[in-house]
């Protein structure tokens, strides 16, 4: 397994970030625990891989798990107006995911893209992420998009959010689109 844990990560463009160019080149069995993600500018946590096919679903990171994670004052990029940040916790291009015990708080806001975003913990262009037992508070957005707590966005299925608790959050409490 990749194991990142008890670390404390602040002061760059993403706290903890997981990528892949193609889907052969992604990761299995990341184990995510008792991290503390503050002050970057995208997100606390973000994974990502390439393009999203819908005739050919793939996916370049499998066996995620993210435990008492806290990702909080990920304020965005003001520059940025290709996609959104200030996410605490955003999740593309994975399979089998479990998001458990883990918060999302002060992220977003007035520093963010003005087009959209940020959410506290979505996943996007995924399949089987469940995220639960969780908590999701005064996420902000730049725009009258999203702001939200949780999310589970383009192209996810087969996916749960339960037993979270979400207030405060200048958009939904829970987000499916």
């Amino acid at each position: 397994p990749i194991v990142l844990q008890d670390l404390d990560v602040s002061g760059f463009d993403n706290g903890i970030s997981v990528g892949a160019l193609h889907r052969a080149a992604g990761f299995r069995d990341v184990w995510i625990t008792n991290c503390a993600l503050h002050g970057n500018i995208s997100s606390g946590l973000s994974t990502y891989g390439p393009a999203f096919d819908p005739a050919a679903p793939s996916y370049a990171h499998a066996d995620l798990h993210i435990t008492g994670v806290e990702a909080f004052g990920n304020r965005g990029d003001p520059a940025n107006s290709r996609s959104n940040t200030g996410n605490g916790i955003a999740l593309g291009s994975t399979s089998d995911v479990t998001v458990t015990q883990s918060t999302a708080h002060g992220n977003g806001g007035a520093n963010g893209a003005p087009h959209e975003g940020p959410i506290g913990i979505w996943a996007y262009d995924s399949v089987r992420v469940l995220i639960e037992h969780s908590l999701s508070y005064d996420n902000q957005t730049a725009s009258r998009r999203d702001g939200g707590g949780f999310g589970l966005d383009q192209n996810t299925s087969d996916s749960a959010m339960q037993y979270n608790l979400s207030y405060g959050n200048a958009g939904a409490g829970y987000q499916v689109y």
